[in-house]
């Protein structure tokens, strides 16, 4: 009898990864999912007819290298994950790009806000 199919993730060196950890396998190695989320922007005011090729070259023409994004046509905005964390700073230093006459901002995610309040103990948070 054959056991039981499982979603058991093997490292690369034949060890079994907790499945409660979140951790991506990516090109032969696991990276936490963590470092990936570090490098991602929220470019908002997207035209709904600009395409995702076209968002793409223009923010590695004007910024840097893009390794992936993903575009939310119906909330008119996307969020580009930076090859580095050097791109990353820069684009949300810069803050915008133009797109067909279109400024669209670049910002970070609130999801990155909200981590790096609890990380510096609220220490930096804009205060009212």
């Amino acid at each position: 009898m054959d056991a039981p199919h499982s979603s058991v993730l093997i490292d690369s060196q034949s060890r079994p990864v907790s499945s409660s950890t979140s951790r991506s396998f990516m090109t032969g190695s696991f990276i936490d999912s963590d470092v990936i989320r570090e490098h991602r922007a929220f470019i908002g005011n997207v035209a709904p007819d600009t395409s995702k090729p076209k968002l793409k070259r223009i923010l590695e023409d004007q910024i840097g290298a893009v390794r992936s994004l993903n575009m939310v046509v119906d909330k008119h905005c996307a969020f580009a994950e930076f090859a580095t964390r050097e791109i990353f700073n820069m684009a949300v230093s810069i803050g915008f790009v133009v797109v067909d006459g279109r400024r669209l901002k670049i910002e970070q995610t609130k999801e990155q806000t909200k981590s790096q309040s609890v990380r510096d103990g609220g220490r930096n948070r804009k205060r009212r």
